[in-house]
């Protein structure tokens, strides 16, 4: 038998969490020695494709190819809880808000064989956000499948439990599916031991024991306290971390942006700014708006963005630019692009204790304090208030290597006495912003300790003066300095959560490869 199952949250009951189709009313349950039964019945029509093929062969008779999408969803008991088992189209009158949004995940983690997956689902929490479903034609581990521990989100996953009691094959995200031997009465018996299997405090599995550390949270009653809690720290009425207002996705700030919370075209005269914090908009809606800042009205109102000399070039929702890092009930949380995760406090712990670390290391360089603008007018500056110095500008300074079809920027800002690597980034940039910072780092520094001196013939050539920047001999790391320079109007030092998580990563990856200095630091 297949089938695919929910498990309801506690104090919820079936007629809560089954849902009429949109203008209709929920039929009546039928009774059974199972439980309750909603029917949800479709009449007979013929299937989109008909259409086309009788209009290109009309002597076909296609009057009995009729299709019935139909379903239906039963409420069962088992282990004094509530599950409820769809058939056909019956999952589509499944309220996802009543449902334990991680049970089949975290069940089929402990129930499967880590050694015989057969599809994983994943999203990426920082880049391009991709969302990748990844499928194999044999059984494999979660290597196999490129996940990245310290930036994937594990949506789903599918594979061979490791007991015959578990069944023929799992799959979870929300719900359940699998195949097992046997009927009801089979299923209704080991909804006993996945029950179990989702109530284990720790992931059996080794190697997806950190799947706890970011999940995503979906229990309207602690959203809704989480937005509560922001409402009152955008009003002033409690103090917490920095609410940061940044862009969601990666935009060229090469040039000097603008921004506004009205659209230019439609507002005789509206506010400008060059780098809005979140203060702004909440104190520009106290005077434009008669209702005070809230989540929702940031759900609803938009930030427009100016660039390159065009107006309103991009937009969005305040609430996808809002990050922010909190405490509730216990449990760390994090806002990012409209969404809140929850956060393992172990996890918390150690990527605390890492950043200290990476934030202990310095470079010694009084950096200019930025005051706005674009990254490359603070990179003219930076040279020029450093003066005398042997600081050079690199920005824009693309090299093509042999062989490869784009570009690289070696870095931003050049020292060959103090032999120091300078990458800077706004830190309106937000965390895709940030994060293709951090793989230009990578890549430059990669590029500039190859053994190939194609980048450092290239970087030689731009220099105006004379340096004891050696071309031909093979660089020492251990006695050059990386510097990752992070810009910002306010004096606030933080960057977004997922940042973090990036940082310490790429900086373990330099550390390991090279031996070199890092230093993470804010103008």
């Amino acid at each position: 038998m297949e089938f695919c199952i929910y498990l309801v949250e506690e104090g919820c009951a079936a007629t809560d969490v089954v849902v009429p189709e949109v203008g209709a009313t929920l039929p009546i349950s039928v009774a059974g020695d199972y439980g309750d039964l909603w029917i949800f019945s479709k009449d007979p029509t013929p299937p989109d494709w008909v259409t086309t093929v009788s209009g290109a062969w009309p002597g076909a008779d296609l009057s009995e190819v009729l299709s019935a999408r139909g379903g239906a969803v039963a409420a069962v008991q088992a282990a004094n809880r509530t599950f409820l088992l769809t058939f056909g189209t019956g999952y589509l009158r499944v309220n996802k808000d009543h449902v334990v949004r991680d049970f089949g995940r975290r069940t089929v983690v402990n129930c499967v064989n880590q050694g015989q997956l057969r599809s994983v689902s994943r999203q990426a929490m920082e880049g391009s956000y991709l969302q990748a479903i990844e499928q194999t034609p044999k059984s494999a581990n979660i290597g196999v499948y490129g996940v990245d521990v310290d930036r994937d989100l594990l949506k789903g996953l599918a594979g061979i439990p490791r007991k015959r009691a578990f069944g023929e094959f799992l799959a979870g995200s929300d719900s359940l599916r699998g195949r097992i031997i046997g009927g009801l009465d089979e299923l209704l018996g080991v909804l006993r031991l996945y029950l179990r299997a989702y109530r284990q405090k720790k992931i059996l599995a080794d190697d997806l024991k950190w799947i706890d550390r970011l999940k995503k949270e979906t229990r309207a009653s602690v959203v809704h306290a989480l937005e509560q809690k922001l409402d009152a720290r955008m009003q002033g009425a409690s103090v917490g971390g920095e609410v940061m207002l940044l862009l969601p996705e990666h935009l060229d700030l090469s040039s000097s942006p603008r921004f506004s919370f009205e659209q230019l075209g439609k507002v005789a005269a509206p506010a400008i700014f060059n780098d809005p914090s979140l203060d702004d908009w909440v104190t520009w809606r106290a005077a434009h708006k008669k209702k005070p800042a809230s989540y929702s009205m940031a759900r609803v109102e938009r930030i427009y963005v100016h660039v390159g000399g065009v107006n309103n070039k991009v937009n969005y929702s305040i609430a996808r630019c809002i990050g922010w890092i909190t405490v509730h009930s216990g449990a760390t949380y994090v806002l990012h692009d409209a969404t809140w995760y929850r956060v393992d406090q172990d996890f918390v712990k150690d990527l605390s204790v890492s950043l200290r670390g990476i934030y202990r290391s310095k470079s010694g360089v009084a950096w200019p304090k930025y005051t706005g603008g674009s990254e490359g007018a603070y990179n003219v500056d930076a040279v020029k208030a450093l003066s005398p110095s042997s600081l050079e500008l690199l920005d824009k300074s693309n090299i093509i290597l042999p062989g490869a079809r784009t570009a690289v920027e070696p870095c931003d800002l050049f020292d060959p006495r103090a032999r120091m690597l300078v990458y800077v980034k706004r830190k309106k940039a937000g965390s895709e912003g940030l994060a293709h910072l951090l793989m230009q780092v990578l890549v430059g520094v990669e590029a500039f300790m190859a053994h190939d001196v194609t980048m450092r013939n290239a970087i030689h050539a731009k220099l105006p003066q004379p340096t004891i920047f050696s071309v031909n001999s093979q660089v020492d790391p251990s006695k050059w300095t990386v510097v990752i320079l992070i810009c910002g109007v306010d004096a606030k030092r933080g960057i977004p959560f997922l940042t973090n998580i990036a940082l310490r990563r790429v900086v373990a990856q330099l550390k390991m490869r090279y031996g070199l200095k890092v230093c993470v630091e804010y103008a």
